[in-house]
């Protein structure tokens, strides 16, 4: 059997635990400034100062406040900081989420000589201790750096080299099909890594990685490609790289095509693909391709190609077929590149391995239920086990507040085969409602579930991303457009007068709720979708004993709905309302309209002193526990399932009088009335929870 190997992890992370975490450049912020020239425009970078407060400090720390402020030694005013979180080297209070952009100036570079200035921003955070002292809790820094040259911009003509190769056409390095003029005061310019500069008079050239070149005025430069430093297999064509001019403030595009000695490149030459059949697809992938002619393809029935031929420039996409289409396997072949004559000009492998290991019960971006009796099932001869991540976010009720929770399994291989029902351990990390009288419409959202699956088969693994599925607590009801009535049995219910019921609905899409007494309508509404609920006053439409009430889901253009039947009975000994947690860990309600008893036992701890060579009781303490019988009054047989619901049920109220008692159900048994009647009553057993010893009751 599978093997839980983490119990199911409560919240690491949540929507209102989240903590902020430095963010800034990590890179230096340059720019260059050419005497005589335009000042750089200004620069916006995002920056967030990290969450202190939650995270631990505040145990050893208080009265927490931060600053900005340059850190390195001062020079002329030729930078300005501006935005939320910019103080100046003023200390303000912190807050949690502080962030935001900062937008940096530059100012008076007229100022400055020829060279390369630095300059530090720092933000730090302060706390003050028990002792009254203040003390640097974090800090982080990013830097801007100027560069101040003597002349303009160096003008270069034309701006680039392109260089054309033949692939595998013998050469060990090939030169640029055009020199470059550059004219400048003073400049220099960096290779790029595989490229070197030719000797030119009037320049000076030093190393090879990387390799630079040097001078002052106008010269014509040339650079040369050496072919074993092109990457393998190319993946672009052209490949463009850039060369630095000026300590990188200007990069010169260096551009290489390639092409085979027929004319032909093809930027891969060997294509995977791999899928989980059923359940993930392969990604389509692009080959670009160039020929100076038209050319066609053939390939695997299995593939499908886009476009079906080509002439110069194409970019090819190529995906095999739905994995569902196929029977598990590795799948090879090639689409074969062919001219206008027919004949070969390249070929391009590809393999297509189809998983059929897992089968997997549930829809992705579908409704899913916890308690469905469904299980993965892994079938693979040859794997040692499979090793299941489960990651759900679950939602707080009435809200959108979430937890990421998270549980592992391991499902070693018997026979080569193995099943894991994820539905049950989906239903422990779900939230249970703390607040059975909330009259929120929304309830909560369904459970977002991700699966990461690893497949361990000799020394070969295999991982597959799962998911989202949308599990709802509880087993599957009637759906209908992905719309249900949230309850244990469709059966009807027993309601009376002046009683009230709770309907709980799942709503997709447009679907319309109407009320009707007697087969007349009485309401009509709709709902946003997710999970509803719906309270039902059956006073406020007149109800009287012998109405029949239906709320009906409908839907534009179709016959079929769905529906939900009240049967209106007469008043009975007395009236209260017992609301409980069912299996979808929604509210249920149920009106009793039998006696209510309560009972209180006491549970005494004494001792037995001599006092006066007589043995006296001494009373240390009591303790009370309080139970309450409930009887349902006459109640329909169809209703038995929700009697039964109410009893497995963690917890229930008990609305009496005004007064809501919280309430354990504590069932022994369920003993009905004859079969042969057509209506039941039942006594209901609870523990009340007090919230102190010397709490009373008063019905």
């Amino acid at each position: 059997m599978p093997i839980q190997i983490t119990a199911p992890s409560e919240p690491p992370i949540t929507s209102t635990a989240w903590y902020q975490a430095w963010l800034m450049p990590l890179m230096p912020i340059e720019v260059a400034y050419y005497q005589g020239g335009a000042t750089p425009a200004s620069v916006t970078v995002p920056v967030q100062i990290r969450a202190i407060i939650g995270t631990g400090p505040e145990l050893m720390y208080s009265s927490f406040t931060y600053r900005s402020y340059f850190s390195l030694p001062p020079m002329p005013e030729v930078v300005d900081l501006s935005g939320p979180v910019i103080t100046d080297n003023e200390w303000l209070p912190y807050t949690n989420s502080l962030g935001g952009d900062v937008t940096i100036t530059f100012q008076n570079l007229n100022l400055l000589s020829p060279g390369t200035y630095t300059r530090q921003v720092t933000f730090e955070i302060r706390g003050t201790n028990a002792a009254g002292a203040s003390t640097i809790i974090d800090k982080r820094s990013f830097t801007i750096i100027i560069h101040v040259f003597t002349a303009d911009t160096p003008v270069i003509t034309p701006f680039g080299f392109n260089f054309n190769w033949v692939i595998d056409g013998g050469d060990t390095y090939i030169v640029s099909t055009t020199p470059v003029n550059v004219n400048g005061a003073s400049w220099s310019i960096e290779a790029p890594l595989g490229f070197v500069w030719l000797p030119v008079e009037g320049a000076e050239v030093s190393g090879t990685v990387p390799s630079i070149i040097t001078g002052t005025g106008s010269l014509d430069i040339n650079m040369a490609m050496f072919v074993g430093a092109m990457p393998n297999p190319i993946i672009e064509n052209p490949l463009t790289l850039y060369a630095d001019v000026n300590g990188g403030l200007i990069q010169l595009p260096v551009t290489a095509t390639f092409v085979q000695e027929n004319g032909l490149f093809l930027e891969k030459e060997v294509l995977y693909f791999e899928a989980l059949k059923g359940l993930t697809e392969a990604e389509a992938q692009t080959v670009v391709i160039t020929f100076p002619a038209s050319y066609s393809f053939t390939k695997p029935s299995w593939l499908t190609l886009s476009p079906t031929s080509g002439n110069g420039t194409i970019t090819l996409v190529v995906q095999p077929i739905a994995s569902a289409n196929m029977d598990g396997g590795t799948y090879t072949g090639d689409i074969v590149l062919k001219n206008a004559s027919g004949d070969i000009i390249g070929t391009i492998s590809v393999t297509y391995f189809v998983n059929d290991a897992i089968n997997m019960p549930y829809v992705e971006g579908d409704y899913a239920f916890t308690l469905d009796k469904l299980f993965m099932e892994f079938s693979a001869p040859g794997t040692t086990y499979f090793q299941v991540d489960l990651r759900a976010r679950v939602y707080d009720y009435f809200g959108t507040a979430y937890q990421d929770r998270t549980a592992s399994f391991k499902a070693p291989l018997f026979n080569g085969f193995q099943k894991l029902n994820i539905g049950k351990p989906v239903h422990q990390l779900m939230k249970r409602p703390e607040d059975l009288g909330n009259n929120n419409q929304l309830m909560y959202k369904p459970a977002e579930v991700y699966l990461d699956v690893t497949q361990y088969a000799g020394g070969s693994t295999f991982s597959y991303a799962l998911g989202p599925y949308y599990f709802i607590a509880g087993i599957s009801p009637a759906l209908l457009n992905k719309c249900a009535f949230l309850d244990i049995s469709p059966g009807a219910r027993r309601v009376t007068a002046t009683s009230y019921h709770i309907v709980n609905m799942l709503i997709t899409g447009s679907a319309n709720i109407r009320v009707f007494r007697n087969g007349a309508p009485v309401s009509g509404f709709s709902m946003q979708p997710g999970i509803r609920q719906y309270r039902m006053n059956f006073a406020q439409w007149g109800a009287v004993q012998g109405d029949v009430f239906d709320i009906v889901i409908m839907f534009p253009f179709q016959t079929r709905s769905l529906k939900r039947t009240f049967i209106v009975f007469p008043e009975g000994y007395t009236s209260c309302h017992v609301v409980w947690e069912n299996e979808h860990r929604l509210r249920s309600v149920l009106e009793c309209t039998g006696k209510v008893k309560l009972k209180n036992a006491f549970t005494n701890r004494t001792q037995e002193l001599e006092q006066d060579l007589v043995t006296v009781l001494d009373k240390l303490e009591s303790e009370k526990t309080s139970t309450i019988t409930i009887n349902t009054g006459w109640i329909l047989k169809s209703e038995k399932a929700f009697i039964e619901s109410l009893s497995r049920s963690p917890k229930a109220t008990l609305l009496i009088n005004n007064t809501e008692i919280d309430m354990v159900p504590v069932p022994k048994e369920l003993v009905t009335v004859d079969t042969d009647e057509s209506l039941v009553s039942f006594d209901l057993e609870f523990q009340i929870n007090r919230k102190t010893n010397e709490e009373i009751y008063s019905f």
